[in-house]
């Protein structure tokens, strides 16, 4: 298995018995003050020169591992003709409030997915969790939607039968799941901590990251940097209401362990604004994904308090 330093550092945990082999993910940066079409252009000749040099750099893993498969997850230059391979994705437009944005981008994805033996959808054919996002603006042959994916999953977690219904005891009344590029990252946990520090309700904060130390300890509010997959889920059914960026792995696995969320979209990246009020405003997956949204700062805030209201 091919990742970046961090990710190998999780997953080492997460899977047994697995070769890993280091892998640089794409370091695209998002500028707050620019947006995310503009950072992305700015950097679009390094973004294209990591792609040429994956598609490459995977033909010497191939030989040297003797590969025999290959799936990518969203890395549009992991393609081959030497052995099967399957570009695993969500994604088949970028959204954008402009319309020639969205085609263009669909045909650059479009190219790529043919280059694959299949595209996996990670999504609904119908009224999926990722909505248009998941859905061709131009035909695509080799498509295949495989539902949704999570690792709480009951055939991923280990569990030959569904979960039991019965509720568990939420003793956890706001759990803050962190996730994203730095800085907006911590920014986003400064923002957080200072609000819940005049708060009286139990809070906890999964960092999901080991680079960030806290020097200053707050009784009121428990942090963790990284969980492995058990305590994660265990802590998500103990909490009454969870906050987290509206990226699609964390709906995924919300929608999985049913549980009623407050999505705030990572500024400058229009996909998760696009998830948010997407599900804000439709009733998709039979109602199980309860989104409220805030994306401007007073309505962030103001969400915070609400969500730390206790009923």
């Amino acid at each position: 298995m091919a990742a970046n330093k961090e990710l190998i550092g999780f997953l080492s945990n997460e899977l047994q018995d697995v070769n890993f082999v280091k892998f640089s993910n794409y370091k695209v940066k998002y500028f707050s003050f620019l947006g995310a079409f503009i950072s992305f252009l700015i950097q679009a000749p390094f973004f294209i020169f990591s792609i040429v040099l994956e598609h490459y750099k995977i033909h010497a893993l191939i030989k040297k591992y003797r590969i025999q498969a290959l799936i990518s997850d969203s890395r549009l230059g992991l393609y081959t003709s030497v052995v099967p391979c399957y570009f695993l994705t969500h994604q088949l437009r970028i959204h954008s409030p402009y319309k020639c944005i969205e085609h263009f981008t669909a045909l650059c994805i479009k190219w790529f997915c043919q280059k694959y033996t299949q595209t996996w959808i990670i999504d609904h054919p119908k009224e999926g969790l990722a909505g248009k996002l998941s859905k061709p603006i131009y035909p695509i042959q080799n498509l295949n939607y495989l539902g949704i994916i999570s690792r709480f999953s009951p055939s991923l977690s280990g569990h030959s039968h569904p979960p039991s219904k019965a509720k568990s005891k939420e003793s956890i009344d706001l759990l803050v799941l962190l996730s994203g590029p730095e800085p907006d990252r911590s920014i986003f946990e400064k923002t957080i901590t200072s609000r819940l520090l005049k708060k009286r309700e139990t809070c906890v904060i999964v960092k999901g990251s080991n680079k960030c130390i806290d020097k200053e300890k707050i009784p009121s509010i428990k942090k963790y940097n990284t969980l492995n997959s058990k305590e994660l889920k265990s802590l998500i059914n103990n909490s009454k209401k969870v906050m987290c960026r509206s990226g699609y792995s964390s709906l995924m696995d919300l929608v999985i362990l049913k549980k009623p969320i407050l999505a705030i979209p990572t500024h400058g990246q229009p996909e998760q604004g696009y998830l948010a009020f997407y599900h804000k405003l439709n009733t998709t997956q039979e109602k199980v994904l309860d989104i409220n949204t805030a994306n401007r700062l007073d309505l962030f805030l103001k969400s915070i308090n609400e969500s730390l209201s206790v009923d």
